[in-house]
């Protein structure tokens, strides 16, 4: 495997992401963020934070796919959430684990951060992550 996760026992249990990630693979992959939008470019889940992060989530997949990486091999993952707030942070992680159960996409090393905006008008949640090819 290119990409270990370590949570040790010396930090505090981890919440949706890992402490700390070994990466050891033979390509690294930039994926620029991903927003909720379709295959033709329509913004996806207006004003749903949920719909969004479950939308940027699957688009992240196919990004990966397209790289020829799969979900397992994320090394980090960076979320940018638009008007932050804890709830809304729930709605996000919500949408992001039903994507997740999906596209394989698990805890990896990683920030959640609060933005002022991101991506396009109407875009809630952003995604952009750095992959470990074997």
């Amino acid at each position: 495997m290119p990409v270990e996760h370590l949570n040790p026992d010396t930090l505090a249990v981890p919440h949706g992401y890992s402490h700390v990630t070994v990466a050891t693979g033979r390509a690294v992959v930039f994926l620029a963020g991903k927003i909720a939008v379709d295959r033709d470019g329509n913004l996806v889940g207006a004003g749903d934070y949920r719909a969004q992060g479950r939308q940027a989530a699957a688009n992240l997949g196919l990004a990966l796919e397209a790289a020829g990486a799969r979900p397992d091999q994320l090394a980090r993952l960076c979320i940018y959430v638009a008007g932050h707030t804890p709830e809304r942070e729930e709605e996000v992680l919500a949408g992001m684990a039903e994507a997740a159960a999906v596209t394989g996409i698990g805890p990896t090393a990683g920030i959640l951060l609060g933005v002022s905006a991101v991506g396009i008008p109407g875009a809630l949640v952003e995604i952009d992550a750095i992959a470990v090819l074997d």
